[in-house]
């Protein structure tokens, strides 16, 4: 009696471990879904756990500059990765939809209803004539309202203007984002002087948003020079030169233009609205000096005005405090 007993006991203990190892092994999974409830087949689900990164690149995730597991739905939109116990994101890109999802506490299995993307479309004008073959980015704000301890995940878009200065994003998030003229690395090199505008829009879900890039306004010119004492030769191309919006009736607070700084410190800003504005620039040489909010107003204007730049002459950098 007491070795049937035993025996029952063991068979008992094996059955649940093997329970629960059924459990661990469901790991996580789930079901994606297009926004119009149809499984989403071959959509890609990147598991985002702490201090990795996932690089979503003009709404598809970039494997090559993604260092997290990912894997495809298979045709019933059925995804499954190995058990996970760190506080996890999943993002999923599909040519329906995407969605970037924190599943619940102790909570494996899911049905994820995929968002469908929003177009930006636009044109990009300088003086009052579009622009072809410009660089133009969208920059998502609602990427930096995660914790330092949460996974790094980055929208990332970026597009060039047509032969019209047109330019389209078929796959973009919605939310808060900043559209305008991007400012890459080439062009500083180049010590091309050039300036732009970023938009700050709020882009519904699943939308067609127009918009178009080069209010009209006054040119601004100037010239930045370091502090007397510092006489080693300047690298503007390597600063970092932003003019951030005050008080606009036509653009946000959010918005703001950024510009590259030519060989010998000279910055040209166009199509500034009337308004007020603060120039802040800090250089990676910190000891020749830096600009931290100037202020700068730009006057409305009578339409000889509007043909000649505003000429902020020198301006001279302070030490840094």
């Amino acid at each position: 009696m007491g070795v049937r007993l035993s025996l029952i006991a063991v068979a008992f203990v094996v059955l649940l471990d093997r329970c629960g190892g059924a459990a661990r092994a469901a790991g996580v999974e789930g079901i994606v879904l297009t926004p119009d409830g149809k499984p989403a087949v071959k959509a890609v689900v990147a598991l985002a756990v702490p201090d990795s990164r996932t690089w979503i690149h003009n709404g598809t995730i970039d494997l090559k500059m993604s260092d997290v597991d990912t894997t495809e739905t298979d045709s019933s939109g059925r995804f499954h990765f190995a058990p996970e116990d760190s506080d996890f994101y999943l993002v999923i890109t599909h040519s329906t939809g995407y969605a970037q999802y924190k599943p619940q506490a102790k909570t494996n299995r899911r049905t994820i209803n995929l968002d469908p993307w929003t177009r930006v479309e636009g044109a990009c004008r300088v003086v009052g004539k579009p622009r072809a073959k410009v660089p133009i980015t969208i920059a998502d704000s609602e990427q930096l309202r995660l914790r330092a301890s949460s996974p790094r995940i980055t929208w990332n878009y970026a597009t060039t203007t047509n032969a019209e200065g047109r330019f389209v994003f078929e796959r973009v998030r919605a939310g808060r984002v900043r559209v305008g003229r991007d400012l890459p690395v080439v062009l500083r090199k180049n010590w091309a002087v050039v300036s732009g505008c970023m938009l700050a829009v709020n882009l519904p879900i699943g939308k067609a948003v127009h918009i178009d890039l080069g209010t009209p306004g006054r040119t601004v010119i100037g010239k930045l020079r370091a502090i007397p004492e510092y006489k080693k030769r300047v690298w503007w191309d390597q600063a970092y030169f932003v003019i951030s919006v005050r008080e606009c009736k036509v653009l946000s607070r959010d918005s703001y233009f950024h510009a590259t700084i030519g060989p010998d410190g000279a910055f040209r800003l166009e199509d500034v609205p009337p308004g007020d504005y603060s120039m802040t620039m800090f250089l990676a040489q910190k000891s020749a000096g830096e600009l931290y909010d100037y202020p700068l107003t730009v006057g409305a204007g009578t339409a000889n005005d509007d043909a000649r730049p505003i000429d902020l002459g020198e301006i001279a950098l302070r030490k840094e405090q």
